[in-house]
């Protein structure tokens, strides 16, 4: 099916897209609930900047962020995230508006 087809593809099509973007001076931005780096290894060598979102795991923060210290952050801080961009690396602590928010939100509305 069309789904199997474009993972199968996958791992080429990143790849040209981050390479082409690099090549064109286009800032690409790949989103993913979970990294998995066997299909995004190579453009990583296309990326100059990495941010996650709450705690990784050791293999994604040694594989994919290239930092173990990402590995290190307080995941149980709502909003907590990590960036590197070149040699810089560093935590911060972005906003979170879980669920409920966005209830009471809507219901004043």
């Amino acid at each position: 099916d069309m789904y199997t087809q474009m993972t199968l593809n996958l791992p080429g099509m990143i790849d040209n897209l981050t390479r082409l973007g690099r090549a064109a001076g286009i800032h690409v931005v790949l989103a993913s609930q979970r990294a998995d780096s066997s299909i995004i290894k190579r453009a990583l060598d296309n990326q100059t900047a990495c941010i996650s979102m709450g705690r990784v795991d050791y293999g994604t923060a040694k594989d994919v962020i290239r930092d173990e210290n990402a590995f290190k952050i307080n995941g149980a801080v709502k909003g907590r995230g990590y960036f590197k961009k070149y040699s810089r690396a560093g935590e911060f602590q972005s906003y979170y508006a879980d669920m409920d928010w966005f209830l009471r939100k809507n219901a004043d509305n």
